[in-house]
Order: C-alpha cells, then sequence, then structure tokens
C-alpha cells in the first residue's frame, strides 16, 4: 500500500492552472479519496535519467515531468528558434508526450494554435540529423498530450519555432482591420513539461475529457503502443 505524490489542489481548469484573474470567493475542491491501483511494469523514459540539454535556459529532469503546470522556465531562442532534448543511453521506444508551453491567455493560446509546426517532437540515432514525429499543430497550444506510433531511438528533441513572428503576424493583420495590439518581445517560450511516456496514452485526453473545449477530435485518434 503507499500514497501517490501530493496532487494539486487549485481550483482552477486543469492541475494547477488557476482560474482567471477577476475570479473571486473560488472553493477549494480537493478531497483525499481511498483508490485500489495496480502498478505497470514499465519503466518511465524519465526514470532512466537521459541527458537533457537546450538552447538555453536552466531546466532539471525533475521538474520538467514533475505534472506542475505552473512551474516553467524561459527556454531561449536561439538562430533555429528553441529546442531541448533528452539523450538516453540506449534507445528508447517511446509512443506518447505531455508538453505544457507556459501559461497563455485562451486567445493567444489559440491564435498559436492555429500555427503550422510551431513545436515539433522530433527523433534521432545520432544526435544530429532529426526526423519529425508529431507537432502541435491545431491543438490546445498550452497543453499538447500526444500519443503516436511507436518510435525508437537514443535522442529525442523538441523544437519550437520563434512564436512571436507567428503572434507578430496574426495581430498585424488585425491592426490593418483596426483590432488588436501586438504583444510585446519575446526572447523565448515559457516550458513547464516535457515527459515522454512508453505505454499507451490517449491522444489529447485533455480535451477530450472537457477541460478545454475542441471541435476536432475525431482527428485525433489514439495511436497503437505496442514494443
Amino acid at each position: 500500500m503507499g500514497w501517490k505524490r501530493q496532487s494539486p489542489v487549485t481550483s482552477g481548469s486543469f492541475q494547477d492552472i488557476p482560474v482567471p484573474e477577476g475570479a473571486e470567493n473560488i472553493p477549494e475542491y480537493y478531497e483525499d479519496v481511498a483508490v485500489v491501483a495496480f502498478r505497470v511494469h514499465a519503466p518511465s523514459p524519465a526514470s532512466l535519467s537521459p541527458v537533457l540539454s537546450s538552447s538555453g535556459g536552466e531546466f532539471s529532469l525533475e521538474r520538467l515531468t514533475n505534472g506542475r503546470m505552473t512551474d516553467a522556465s524561459e527556454l531561449p531562442y536561439g538562430p533555429d528558434g528553441a529546442w531541448i532534448q533528452y539523450e538516453f543511453e540506449e534507445p528508447q521506444t517511446i509512443c506518447g508526450a505531455d508538453i505544457m508551453q507556459g501559461i497563455y491567455d485562451d486567445f493567444t493560446a489559440r491564435v498559436l494554435a492555429q500555427g503550422d509546426d510551431l513545436t515539433v517532437l522530433e527523433y534521432s540515432d545520432d544526435g544530429v540529423d532529426f526526423t519529425p514525429i508529431t507537432t502541435t499543430a491545431g491543438k490546445v497550444f498550452r497543453i499538447a498530450t500526444l500519443s503516436f506510433k511507436p518510435v525508437t531511438a537514443r535522442f529525442f528533441r523538441l523544437r519550437l519555432a520563434d512564436q512571436q513572428t507567428a503572434l507578430n503576424s496574426y495581430f498585424g493583420q488585425a491592426n490593418r482591420r483596426g483590432i488588436g495590439t501586438p504583444p510585446a518581445n519575446a526572447t523565448g517560450v515559457m516550458l513547464a513539461e516535457f515527459n515522454l511516456f512508453s505505454v499507451p496514452r490517449v491522444s489529447r485526453y485533455i480535451e477530450k475529457a472537457g477541460f478545454f473545449p475542441a471541435g476536432d477530435l475525431y482527428d485525433s485518434p489514439s495511436a497503437s503502443c505496442q514494443g
């Protein structure tokens, strides 16, 4: 018998994401319950202590996989955007990922979700030549829960394009119609979670569970994950 780690107690849209500013008298709904669970005998990729590297910033494996959506750090942009990667000692088979890119307001998040290939998950056998696995295009941008066919490799990299360019383009068009204000220039992207999984995941389970509205969920089936 054991206890899982402390669950978020913040009242909000999901996990520890709070309600928008201005909301008052929001009750706390957390309550301990007894749960019977059976451990899945499959090691988490994070438990294998992969080497973590990035285009800049200060990150740790523990913070990127702790499930805390508000525990974010800035991943600076470089000449080719921003990137962060895991290097495993031996090839690992991965079929799912959770990606949390900071906390945006709903409008900005949906503007960014319209961008093509703003965030790409890639794999490589040598750490030099990378091949795309999937992107977050069309998904709720703040949180992407991805499911894909199993990929076996030593290197897995998350590559993030300069989101400021996408925002400036959108707001530039809006301004020509007399609405909108371009956001301030950003030096990087806030990243809270980058977690890989070797067991089956439900694609976009957060939206399918109703935490965020989405209208294209039939286009996001969960992939079979048999190693």
